[in-house]
């Protein structure tokens, strides 16, 4: 009972945190969703602690792999950086929230996950309904890295992105819980209302990511159309930078390779290649409305620029990168553990998301978005507990 209530009130912080009607609670919120992961990790702890070695042993070398990464990650605060807890409970919160992830079948099963849909769905069609009727942030004119202004659609949120990201989630969850027949297939409709709202907030990496997951999830055939755009798109991908300059590049990541690349050069000076900058060293770039548009800088505490990748790789060097390759390769190689090839590709189907996500976001691994927590939590209660053979349902035209 107390894991479904958890579950039901799950969402809630994260929506309303970033809903413009709750900025005066925005404080609480912000911490209220860090804490109910952490009582979620006191609650598998405490449930497991009788039989706390069976319990390390049957993950262990996942739990192994991870806590590699985290050591080197608390070895390199230390001697790099100025140690200051908000450092020491990020690298914390990567740890509660994989614990978390990784051992949620020991609270619960896959069929709980629908009172996390359904406190989504209602929590979000409920923003929706209620912006509409009061007109309230509906949409508003967003200038992108290039200082091009872009009309996006807000519903009452406070950036688009993060509505884009609600309804990602919310489309994973209605395909995976109607393909475990958990949900009656007119949960579908769900998916085709969510492509909708990600495409009027003009969040292309939400988009991009529910479309990869749907190619790759669906069915052989679309696994199969998933791997020839791979293909085209890594050429075409190659063939840009060998016959003309990153412009093109730059364009179409949102000048996010520009900002990228401008900040690896402002932070040369300071760059180990093997152990990056350290944390909290980085000189941040960003434009700013009081510069009128112009790039400032300054330093960082928690260093985000849209890349989870190349923030490890500017903090913690070649050796954090290859780390967290390492585990992502580990797992990687667990989606074909399963009888069933549907399940081994809604596996990979998941991971692949997560892994573009985190290209364009810096919610890869994070306690703080509800993103990482779902998607994570799901690819773990499929890998180790849900081994019936699951049949797809594809979803069909009429």
């Amino acid at each position: 009972m107390l894991s479904k209530i958890l579950f039901l009130i799950l969402p809630l912080p994260f929506i309303l945190s970033q809903y413009s009607v709750f900025d005066d609670y925005n404080s609480f919120l912000y911490l209220s969703k860090h804490l109910l992961v952490i009582i979620i990790f006191l609650l598998i702890f405490l449930k497991n602690i009788v039989n706390i070695k069976k319990f390390i042993l049957k993950k262990f070398k996942i739990m192994t792999i991870l806590m590699v990464f985290i050591t080197y990650l608390f070895i390199n605060l230390s001697l790099n950086s100025t140690i200051q807890s908000e450092y020491i409970y990020y690298i914390l919160s990567i740890f509660i929230m994989f614990f978390v992830v990784i051992n949620l079948n020991t609270l619960c099963n896959l069929t709980q996950f629908k009172y996390i849909y359904f406190s989504l769905l209602f929590c979000l069609f409920g923003a929706l309904f209620y912006s509409l009727v009061f007109d309230i942030n509906l949409y508003g004119n967003w200038i992108n890295l290039t200082g091009d202004n872009r009309i996006r659609w807000l519903f009452g949120f406070n950036h688009p992105g993060y509505l884009a990201s609600y309804f990602l989630v919310l489309s994973i969850l209605s395909f995976i819980l109607v393909s475990n027949n958990i949900l009656a297939h007119r949960h579908y409709i769900i998916i085709f209302i969510s492509l909708i709202i990600i495409i009027l907030t003009d969040t292309r990496n939400s988009l991009f990511t529910l479309i990869i997951f749907l190619l790759v999830s669906t069915s052989h055939n679309t696994f199969r159309i998933f791997k020839i755009i791979g293909i085209l798109v890594t050429s075409l991908f190659i063939a840009t930078i060998l016959t003309s300059s990153l412009d093109i590049l730059n364009m179409y990541s949102s000048n996010r390779l520009g900002l990228w690349t401008a900040h690896f050069i402002s932070n040369y000076d300071s760059f180990n290649i093997l152990f990056g900058t350290g944390f909290g060293n980085v000189e941040r770039m960003f434009h700013s409305s009081n510069t009128n548009g112009k790039v400032v800088q300054q330093v960082a505490s928690i260093f985000h620029v849209d890349n989870y990748y190349f923030e490890i790789f500017l903090q913690f060097g070649l050796v954090g990168l290859l780390l967290l390759l390492i585990f992502i390769i580990y797992l990687y190689l667990q989606t074909n553990q399963k009888q069933s090839p549907d399940q081994n590709r809604v596996l990979l189907g998941i991971l692949i998301s997560i892994m573009f996500y985190g290209m364009f976001d810096s919610a890869l691994i994070s306690s703080g978005n509800i993103v990482p927590i779902v998607l994570w939590s799901l690819f773990f209660q499929l890998l180790f507990v849900n081994n019936e053979i699951l049949q797809i349902t594809p979803i069909r035209k009429k």
